[in-house]
C-alpha cells in the first residue's frame, strides 16, 4: 500500500506527501451509523458477517476504527483470502466456513456484480442503495 500512495501522489495534481495522502484517506472512512443500528438489531437472532474486498491495511484500519470484530460474527477479507468479490469461490468459502446452505444466507451488497454472483449460487440478494430500501427489503426474509 505504501507504494500505492506513492503513486497516486506522483499522478495527483497536488503535490502531496503520499503519508498524508494515505492519513487522509483513512481518517475519510466512515460507516453508516443507521446501518449499524440495523445490524446490532438483527444480530441478536442471526449471524451476520462481513465480507470486505480491501487491502490487508484498510480492512485492518476499518476494524479498528470501528471495532468490526464487536459488530460482526465473523469477519471475511479478499486479501487474506486470495479471493474477491464478485468472484464466486469468495461466497463457496463462506458458506463452507459457516457450514451453511446458499438458501440459508442472506447476501446485501451496493454492487449489482456482487449481488449477481451471489444469485447464481442460490444466495438470497437484496441489492443495498439506501437505508430505507433497506428496511422495506428485509423483512420479507425473516418471516
Amino acid at each position: 500500500m505504501k507504494q500505492f500512495w506513492v503513486e497516486v501522489s506522483k499522478i495527483s495534481l497536488k503535490k502531496i506527501n503520499p503519508v498524508i495522502l494515505s492519513n487522509k484517506y483513512y481518517e475519510a472512512i466512515w460507516i453508516d451509523k443507521k446501518l449499524l443500528n440495523i445490524i446490532k438489531k438483527l444480530i441478536k437472532n442471526y449471524k451476520i458477517v462481513m465480507i470486505a474486498n480491501d487491502s490487508d491495511d484498510i480492512y485492518l484500519s476499518k476494524i479498528q476504527k470501528f471495532k468490526l470484530e464487536r459488530i460482526f460474527d465473523k469477519l471475511y477479507c479478499s486479501s487474506q483470502l486470495g479471493i474477491s468479490k464478485p468472484n464466486s469461490r469468495i461466497f463457496k468459502y463462506v458458506l463452507d466456513d459457516l457450514k451453511i446452505k446458499p438458501r440459508e444466507m442472506l447476501f446485501i451488497d451496493n454492487q449489482d456484480n456482487n449481488i449477481e454472483s451471489a444469485k447464481k449460487l442460490n444466495i438470497n440478494t437484496i441489492l443495498f442503495s439506501t437505508i430505507d430500501k433497506l428496511m422495506i427489503n428485509l423483512p420479507e426474509f425473516f418471516v
